[in-house]
């Protein structure tokens, strides 16, 4: 779960669909720490109204473009970080020649992509089919939890709830909840273009959430679901808004297929390289990790019904998405 280590060599050439988004924006970071050379990068908007703007690749200033079909359609791998315009003509395009890797869930209905986490599906190679899958950020953090888990003793069932941060929602989600907490303080009624309602001081279930009707926590649970290759659902998922601004929170409950004890539990995730807390004062919380990557669990213990506790806590979901996505790439297109 680390940072990526610059290793780019390959020459393969690089387009980013959606650069300014909250997603675009940690995908050209794990370029940068990937190793790739802004040479071989070039910067996109997802509309043709988008105007252009300067934003920056590995320190140096550089162009989000317009997006033009022929040239995106020139480079060797798209990244789509955003819905938009031309995303539909993209995937159209998508071929041997063109590899096109959504991590945003933008590719249009009907369109046929493989899902891939790459750390668990060695079978990815250059005859891969051209669209490849993300899943999506707070399913990668549920796999990373349960794929050693299932490997070490079998799932027989899950159920987690997730506290999702302002940051889910973007820039204007984190300026909509320091706005609101501000406000409240001098009594003024809370705006909530974003979250709908007041978040400040609150919690929001997933159902009154603006991206409810995408059916989220189904989309979330049918991801993990594929992914582990489990063949009947075993996994029962609840997303809330948290007035927290970074840092997701899980409550993990698995049931193991045999039984298995609280410190086997912890020696299967750290054998994952899942830093696992130890001692009674070692709880931890987003804010303890906030500068940190990765996943941290704070704690593991018994339900007493044969099942386990996980409390868990990640800083960067995206961040690890946007590094599986290059990866991905590479072992796609050898950047």
């Amino acid at each position: 779960m680390s940072r990526l280590s610059a290793k780019a060599t390959g020459t393969a050439r690089v387009a980013v669909l959606g650069s300014s988004s909250e997603c675009g924006t940690s995908l050209r970071q794990a370029l940068v720490d990937f190793g790739l050379p802004g040479s071989r990068v070039d910067l996109y908007a997802t509309t043709d109204e988008a105007e252009p703007v300067i934003s920056e690749y590995d320190g140096e200033a550089r162009l989000i473009q317009k997006p033009d079909l022929d040239e995106v359609a020139g480079r060797d791998v798209v990244f789509v970080c955003e819905p938009g315009e031309i995303v539909d003509a993209v995937f159209r395009r998508a071929s041997g020649e063109l590899r096109v890797i959504d991590l945003v869930h933008a590719r249009p209905a009907g369109a046929r992509a493989r899902l891939v986490h790459i750390d668990f599906d060695a079978t990815v190679a250059r005859d891969s089919p051209p669209v490849l899958a993300l899943p999506h950020d707070l399913a990668t953090l549920l796999i990373d939890l349960l794929h050693p888990l299932e490997t070490s003793f079998g799932c027989s069932e899950a159920v987690a709830t997730i506290l999702r941060p302002a940051s889910d929602f973007g820039q204007r989600g984190v300026e909509e909840l320091r706005e609101q907490t501000v406000g409240l303080f001098s009594f003024a009624a809370p705006a909530a273009p974003v979250f709908g309602r007041q978040l400040a001081f609150n919690l929001l279930p997933q159902s009154v959430l603006p991206d409810a009707a995408e059916g989220l926590e189904r989309r979330v649970a049918g991801e993990v679901r594929t992914v582990l290759g489990w063949k009947e659902d075993r996994l029962a998922l609840c997303l809330a808004a948290a007035p927290v601004f970074h840092g997701h929170s899980v409550g993990l409950r698995f049931r193991p297929a045999r039984s298995v004890d609280a410190a086997e539990v912890r020696a299967a995730l750290e054998t994952a390289r899942i830093p696992v807390a130890g001692g009674a004062g070692a709880r931890i919380t987003p804010v303890d990790v906030s500068v940190s990557r990765g996943t941290h669990v704070a704690d593991v213990s018994a339900d007493g019904l044969g099942g386990h506790w996980i409390w868990a806590v990640v800083a960067e979901a995206a961040a690890r998405n946007a590094e599986l996505a290059v990866r991905l790439a590479d072992a796609v297109v050898d950047l």
